[in-house]
């Protein structure tokens, strides 16, 4: 009797055939109450061998956004013109891309940066943007990497931004890539906002260590970064001129070359840097912050600093007096006062600067025709660059050049090699063809 009992119970621990055992749910169903209850009536060895339910062709609708889908919106995104009015139909829906964190990463980038090329018309998403600076990555990708990107394109129309941007560039925890962009941006918006011009002149100092969280190469990019956002700013920014001349003394020659820039990118708000930028002029050692002077101080073009340049045109350094020339002809017109001074220059014995003196009285509209003699005079000279300077020069203006037809055939005919050619070139473009001397 016990081994009956004992076969019986066996038996009926033996899984029953697939046919008679009910179909499980399928897996997408497996938390519901009817699948609970059939695991607890036929056993969890049971259930392992019951077929699945029947196939059926039910499928989760795609997500929808302004209710059009994510393949949709990529197609969109390619084609949409930023210039056409129509575009600003479609900010809602870009809107919800960039908030939904389940859309792939890079569509979601590609949303923002629409908004922000949409400029006043993407301004309804500033305030999701700035909300995106302090969003965890999303697939090891930082939000606030395309974020700030996106204020930037908007400009001043995300001044609401600043403030968020401004504390995520402060935060010495940040990815310094994000704390960069976050730069430009605030750049891009403007001086408007109160916190924005300060602290970028703060980081006109910033140091290397913990309390920057920058090393020291970063430190100096930062310098860099914040001359050049003072300089995008531009004449709003002239609150800064005084920590720009500063930086000017920087010990790295690029901060020193980008504070300069800045300045240049003032304008006459930067004047009282007149003095400062004379200073670089001619003491720095860095060829490169002395053209960023030149630059700064033609664009600054007060009389006080037309004055200091002609002033400069008689020091007794012949780099120094090119160098002024040359700063006096980016001035133009403004620079009219000059013509005296570079009248004297034609007659240099330096070919450099009767080159830039030439080239200041063609831009200014002064002493036309004693400035083409003077360029004829270059097309011998022993220097490459300077003959091919003054070619270029006379061809760019034929008619001062058409008065001195007679030198330019004698050089032509009887000249050095170089000048020949050089004169030829001149001729071949001032004459009509059929005079030219490659037509004889």
């Amino acid at each position: 009797v016990g081994l009956l009992i004992s076969a019986a119970v066996a038996f009926q621990r033996l899984p029953e055939p697939a046919e008679n055992i009910p179909p499980l749910p399928r897996p997408a169903e497996a938390g519901s109450t009817e699948f609970a209850e059939q695991l607890r009536r036929i056993g969890p060895e049971l259930a392992r061998s019951a077929p699945p339910a029947e196939a059926t062709d039910e499928r989760q609708p795609a997500p929808t956004y302004a209710g059009q889908t994510l393949d949709e919106w990529r197609d969109r995104i390619r084609q949409l013109d930023p210039n056409d009015p129509r575009s600003a139909a479609a900010v809602p829906g870009l809107m919800e891309l960039v908030a939904d964190r389940q859309v792939p990463w890079f569509t979601r980038r590609d949303a923002a940066l629409t908004l922000g090329r949409l400029g006043k018309a993407g301004a309804p998403a500033v305030d999701l943007l700035a909300r995106l600076l302090d969003e965890p990555p999303q697939n090891n990708v930082s939000p606030a990497s395309w974020s700030t990107r996106a204020l930037a394109l908007l400009g001043p129309d995300a001044a609401e931004a600043s403030p968020r941007l401004v504390q995520l560039l402060r935060n010495p925890a940040r990815d310094a890539g994000d704390r960069m962009a976050a730069i430009d941006a605030l750049a891009r918006i403007g001086a408007g906002q109160p916190q924005s011009l300060p602290t970028l002149i703060s980081f006109l100092t910033v140091r290397p260590g913990a309390a920057s969280g920058l090393s020291d190469s970063l430190a100096i990019t930062f310098r860099e970064l914040a001359a050049q956002g003072l300089g995008l700013m531009g004449a709003e920014a002239a609150a800064a001129v005084p920590a720009l001349l500063r930086a000017g003394r920087d010990e790295h020659e690029s901060v020193r070359q980008e504070a300069t820039l800045a300045l240049a990118a003032m304008g006459p708000a930067a004047e009282i840097a007149v003095p400062g930028l004379l200073e670089r002029l001619v003491s720095d050692d860095s060829e490169a912050v002395q053209d960023a002077a030149e630059t700064a101080l033609a664009a600054v073009a007060t009389r006080e600093a037309q004055q200091a340049l002609a002033h400069l045109l008689g020091d007794e350094e012949p780099e120094f007096r090119w160098r002024a020339a040359r700063s006096l002809g980016r001035m133009g017109q403004a620079a009219a006062d000059a013509e005296p001074s570079l009248l004297v220059c034609l007659q240099d014995p330096e070919p450099q600067v009767q080159l830039q003196a030439a080239l200041a009285c063609q831009a200014i509209g002064v002493r036309q025709a004693e400035a083409a003699e003077t360029l004829v005079e270059l097309l011998h000279s022993d220097k490459r660059q300077i003959r091919i300077q003054a070619t270029r020069s006379l061809i760019a203006a034929p008619e001062a050049a058409r008065q001195l037809l007679e030198q330019l055939q004698q050089l032509a005919e009887q000249g050095d090699p170089q000048g020949r050619r050089a004169a030829r070139q001149v001729l071949e473009q001032i004459l009509p063809t059929n005079e030219s001397p490659e037509s004889r």
